[in-house]
């Protein structure tokens, strides 16, 4: 077995690389499962030039559809967003049966936000493979 050595600043895509994941055609891989995808993921991320614009824009239809769902204007956003809605202690949406599934919704919502919107949301990202983008936009696809 490969031992997978990091350094304490490696990123998630670093370990995945290290791993060894298979390069794919985004396109390619989306047309395959857009029937899968929610449509207006599909409308208003899929095809963009840019990849960090496909991420960017994926979030954005998220973070929409939170705001709808707790009925809160623009000026929510982000993580604060993420926290007035799923926080255990006053949050307005609760899934779940326990306080632990709830916490972990919270978790993977915030860390989600955190580790692959946030960057492209404040700088420029040049690492993002097609294949990641892919798995981010199916992440936002089940977030949502």
């Amino acid at each position: 077995m490969q031992e997978i050595r990091s350094s304490p600043s490696a990123t998630v895509f670093e370990l995945v690389e290290g791993i060894g994941v298979l390069e794919v055609n985004l396109l390619k891989l989306i047309k395959e499962i857009e029937p899968y995808l929610d449509k207006e993921i599909v409308e208003k991320c899929i095809h963009k030039e840019d990849v960090e614009d496909v991420v960017t824009s994926g979030f954005r239809v998220l973070e929409e559809r939170i705001r709808t769902r707790i009925g809160v204007d623009a000026s929510h956003h982000g993580v604060d967003l993420v926290d007035e809605a799923f926080n255990q202690a006053n949050g307005r949406l609760v899934f779940g049966e326990t306080s632990s599934e709830q916490l972990g919704l919270h978790l993977l919502f915030r860390g989600s936000f955190l580790l692959f919107r946030n960057p492209p949301s404040h700088r420029f990202i040049e690492e993002y493979t097609e294949f990641e983008v892919f798995e981010i936009v199916a992440l936002i696809n089940l977030l949502s």
